[in-house]
């Protein structure tokens, strides 16, 4: 949970700080939360009456500041989305929790931020018609498929490690499940193709939401794909250069990211906001 701040600290002591803006979100509303997961889940999380199969479930205590950063998470990513329709380019701090499907939490993820945000967006008079969810953290983007699965407004595709948690996955509109250990060359192989078909979807979207969590990395705890620094950035930059070759609105999210220091997981999550600078210059 510490990650949070030091990678705040850690963009904002880089060299374009001053040449971006930094927002404070106002955290998502009940009744936001609502259009992504079930009311009575909502609920309980806001009254600190989770089960203890809950509890469990998404592995992180129960307390009234674990339910304040979900409902600020969900906001930031709500107000990231905003901007990048405005600006054509935006991220939020934080976000990514995927795991949390519409009945609930798991894997470390109480809300599901991006579930909330484009479905208020989609809400909206002047929001959006459809949206495309590219996934590339390292674990399966279940919740985010279960939530809009049948949902022909948002398009989810996940690109992860397939022996990896979630071990039964949900059904993206578009998976591609990789083997443990595939490295660069497999993996931006794998991206490319997966970029080329999601071509067309990409023409009809008004948004781009992009999950750029770093546990792919070789040394991430939780990660299996051995992606190399450079492997990482080549990973940003073609997505990157593939949004903007599209010229759609993207919106990134933290996603995920394991190590026992928490300085070199958030400097590895600060390069990813390093390579979205350089991106946006060329816009």
């Amino acid at each position: 949970m510490g990650k949070y701040g030091a990678v705040h600290r850690a963009v904002q002591a880089r060299d374009w700080s001053t040449e971006v803006e930094f927002h404070n979100a106002s955290p998502a509303r009940q009744c936001q939360a609502e259009q992504a997961h079930d009311p009575h889940y909502v609920e309980r999380l806001m009254t600190g009456a989770l089960t203890a199969q809950e509890v469990r479930d998404i592995g992180l205590p129960q307390n009234p500041s674990v339910a304040a950063r979900a409902f600020a998470s969900a906001g930031g990513t709500l107000l990231a989305c905003e901007l990048a329709l405005k600006r054509g380019l935006a991220a939020s701090m934080a976000g990514g929790s995927h795991h949390a499907n519409r009945q609930g939490g798991r894997g470390f993820c109480v809300m599901n931020d991006v579930g909330v945000a484009l479905s208020a967006l989609l809400l909206e008079p002047q929001g959006i018609q459809h949206a495309l969810v590219v996934d590339l953290d390292v674990h399966q983007g279940d919740g985010t498929a279960e939530i809009f699965a049948g949902d022909q407004r948002v398009f989810t595709a996940s690109l992860h490690c397939e022996d990896n948690y979630p071990f039964t996955k949900a059904v993206s509109d578009l998976d591609h499940g990789l083997a443990k250990g595939t490295g660069d060359s497999g993996y931006l192989q794998a991206l490319d193709a997966l970029l080329h078909r999601l071509d067309s979807t990409a023409i009809h979207s008004d948004l781009i939401v992009y999950n750029a969590g770093v546990d792919p990395h070789e040394d991430d705890r939780l990660g299996r794909l051995n992606l190399t620094d450079a492997g990482l950035a080549a990973r940003d930059e073609m997505v990157f250069e593939w949004a903007r070759a599209h010229r759609k609105p993207l919106c990134l999210v933290l996603g995920g990211g394991y190590d026992r220091d928490i300085e070199v997981i958030a400097e590895r999550h600060a390069k990813v906001f390093d390579r979205l600078h350089a991106a946006f210059q060329h816009r």
